[in-house]
């Protein structure tokens, strides 16, 4: 709906048209409808008999070995459409894939990037670039594309003006908007409180049953949630049934790695259910948690360390909800498997940022492990005017002695 002028462009560049850019990056807020342009992307790329190669930033952990592994096909295939999205979650990676990654591609190839984050000026001051590079803002929907989505929705021509107001413009909130019906039949839609607080509430009052909201909350607290780990955490108890109905949400998004709810929507059901019942939220945690260690230690060597990632984001605002910490945002720091030539140098990292007490527990955290190619290591250059931390995250091993870092 509407994006006629971002349609225009990804149509222009899928056509082969001389003059149109080879990459399109498009950039705007969460729930702004990049997403939605990626599929429309390729789903006409597949109309043209194009080789479509997705990868979703948001399971790469800012490895450029990972995306060029599973961006590789469009080095190979002419005429390949690779598509990037949700980029921000590994912008590290922008000035590499600009200049080692991307000149790689087969001839003909095309790029299309989303991310929340603006490109960095080097897209168009980078010569070579200017030329084949086209920035896209998604700017909010004005309010005839508003109304039409609404009226695309079903919503009533008496409640859309209600819901205009309320949504800015953003498709995201207008299609959660249009997911809640009146608090009385035939009454009209008027937001209360914290507005989307106040609609996923109403989102998910009415739910099916007990399962259907034990889902919801470990939809709300896991990074990804598949199959398996809703049947670790609910049992077996219809949950082939709870998954598909937890597809069809209209604020969670079915990935290649499984469902993936909206930050806003996530961030307000985990709220909730801390404040409902504070018992069940360290239940569902803890399990989670379990299930993801038996994930991790079940991975093979090439996705164990995004397992661990995946485990790792239940403890992201252990510093407090303001504090939230992501190394992955640091142009200097790297995620690989240990390997055994890394252990000087780690160990020489925590005693001079920790002392010996730190590095002796390192070296006996690194003997203890069973598979210790699997595990990470954190490396950084030196640098002139500060020393580097040897690591932002702190767990508690059951099966060594000391606390590890």
């Amino acid at each position: 709906m509407g994006r006629e002028p971002e349609r225009a462009v990804l149509d222009r560049m899928l056509s082969g048209a001389a003059d149109a850019p080879l990459v399109a990056y498009m950039y705007g807020p969460g729930g702004i409808g990049k997403s939605s342009l990626v599929r429309y992307a390729a789903q006409q790329a597949e109309l043209t008999g194009r080789r479509v190669v997705h990868v979703d930033g948001r399971f790469l952990d800012a490895d450029p070995r990972r995306l060029e592994e599973l961006a590789a096909p469009a080095c190979a295939e002419p005429g390949a459409v690779l598509l990037i999205d949700t980029f921000e979650q590994c912008q590290p990676l922008d000035a590499w894939l600009r200049e080692n990654f991307l000149p790689r591609l087969a001839d003909h190839a095309i790029v299309v990037v989303a991310s929340r984050v603006a490109p960095d000026a080097e897209w168009s001051l980078a010569p070579g670039w200017a030329q084949l590079f086209t920035a896209l803002a998604v700017r909010p929907f004005n309010a005839a594309q508003s109304h039409a989505l609404l009226a695309a929705r079903g919503v009533p021509a008496e409640q859309r003006g209600a819901f205009v107001a309320f949504a800015g413009g953003s498709p995201l909130a207008l299609s959660l908007a249009a997911s809640v019906p009146p608090a009385e039949p035939g009454a009209p839609w008027k937001p209360a409180g914290d507005v989307l607080t106040t609609l996923v509430e109403r989102l998910v009052g009415d739910l099916p049953s007990a399962v259907h909201l034990r889902a919801l909350e470990v939809v709300a607290q896991a990074y990804v949630t598949r199959e398996p780990l809703l049947r670790a955490v609910l049992g077996d108890e219809d949950t082939d049934m709870v998954f598909s109905w937890l597809r069809q949400l209209p604020y969670i998004e079915a990935t290649p790695e499984g469902l993936h709810p909206h930050d806003a929507v996530r961030a307000t059901l985990d709220a909730d259910l801390r404040w409902r019942d504070p018992e069940r939220y360290d239940d569902v945690r803890a399990r989670i948690s379990l299930a993801g260690l038996q994930t991790v230690r079940g991975a093979t060597e090439r996705d164990a360390l995004l397992r661990v990632a995946e485990w790792m984001f239940l403890f992201r605002n252990q510093g407090g909800p303001e504090d939230l910490y992501n190394f992955r945002t640091h142009p200097h720091i790297e995620e690989t498997p240990l390997r055994p030539e890394d252990v000087p140098d780690v160990l020489h990292m925590a005693e001079q940022a920790e002392g010996p007490a730190s590095a002796a527990a390192v070296a006996h955290w690194v003997r203890r492990q069973r598979r210790p190619s699997v595990y990470i290591a954190m490396r950084a250059p030196p640098h002139p005017r500060r020393s580097w931390p040897f690591c932002g995250w702190t767990h508690h091993c059951p099966r060594t002695a000391p606390r590890t870092r």
